[in-house]
């Protein structure tokens, strides 16, 4: 089992080994999309890829970064995984679609989808390897990923969906406004304009920190937003917000094909989003383990030591569960 690091040995933990890792074994790379846009991707593959215990791809959320998964791909390799990280459109220093670089836009989350499948045929599927390949995808990214396993099964084997987005979160009093006012901004032609109440990135800017939520581990990332101008993109448009309520809409229509093994990560403090798409999702796949994490907020994979050790407790049971037999049903233990 693995015993996650609490605020006293994060930072030499991240300054030392993770920090030597990067340096020495995380590679940096581009692919080209179809539609010509540029996307910057890391991997880092184990030094005997015949032996290794597999692949795993991490997808990332809105408006991430490699820099918030250090900690995580780290993990993976660890325990025996080659790691490979895509970069969206729109995010980090991969091509951005917007002309205001801290905006985050597309007009279908089809784009995403298309990112996905560039980077497995170009990098994943042609680095050499042993074992299975296993999805892990947060939030946002787990929307795109799932509608990448409905259109393109056969690249994984199985699925660890992190707080993924299956439905959008509309205030209790107000779901027919939020419903309405997406409409009038197709209606209005609202494309690349931040979403009303949006901010621009502010470096000085009093932090409130959840206390389930891990400081240190906020710290960590934040002073990567301070440091570097391509990872500050927040600023969600009118076009994104609807186009991921499309998303959803065509996900949750199709989940029954989705046939591999997923682990679904929900939790319970998650304000984020709508969290009975969750158990909409359980319900409709034929075997996904949906495991609560109790008093986790939406970025689980940042949360506190106590919250994640419940995080990878999941995942481990999850994992050697498939090494034992990779056509068991998860959902039944």
């Amino acid at each position: 089992m693995r015993v996650p690091f609490g605020n006293l040995e994060y930072g030499p933990f991240m300054n030392n080994q993770v920090s030597r890792w990067l340096s020495e074994e995380v590679k940096e790379g581009r692919v080209i999309t179809p539609d010509r846009m540029e996307l910057q991707y890391f991997k880092a593959v184990q030094p005997r890829p015949d032996k290794s215990r597999g692949k795993v791809v991490i997808i990332h959320g809105h408006s991430e970064f490699f820099g918030k998964y250090h900690e995580l791909a780290y993990d993976f390799y660890d325990m025996g995984y080659s790691v490979f990280f895509l970069q969206f459109r729109g995010h980090g220093k991969s091509c951005h679609v917007s002309h205001d670089p801290e905006y985050i836009h597309v007009s279908s989350f089809l784009e995403y989808v298309t990112d996905i499948k560039t980077f497995m045929d170009d990098v994943v599927m042609k680095e050499k390897g042993s074992g299975p390949v296993i999805l892990f995808a947060h939030s946002m990214g787990g929307c795109a990923s799932g509608l990448f396993l409905e259109r393109h099964p056969g690249y994984f084997d199985s699925a660890i969906l992190c707080s993924p987005l299956c439905k959008l979160s509309f205030p209790k009093d107000s779901y027919w406004k939020g419903r309405i006012k997406l409409f009038y901004s197709g209606v209005m032609g609202w494309q690349d304009e931040a979403v009303q109440g949006m901010k621009r990135f502010d470096p000085n800017k009093i932090r409130c920190i959840p206390a389930t939520f891990s400081a240190v581990r906020y710290e960590y990332q934040f002073k990567q937003r301070v440091e570097e101008p391509e990872y500050r993109a927040h600023m969600t448009t009118y076009a994104w917000i609807r186009a991921a309520y499309q998303a959803t809409q065509e996900l949750m229509a199709k989940l029954p094909v989705i046939n591999i093994p997923v682990l679904l990560l929900s939790g319970t403090d998650d304000h984020m989003l709508d969290r009975k798409g969750h158990f909409d999702f359980q319900r409709m796949t034929g075997n996904t383990r949906l495991v609560e994490i109790e008093n986790a907020s939406h970025d689980i994979y940042s949360c506190s030591a106590e919250i994640l050790e419940q995080f990878w407790n999941a995942i481990d049971q999850f994992l050697a569960d498939l090494d034992c037999d990779p056509d068991r049903d998860v959902r039944l233990t």
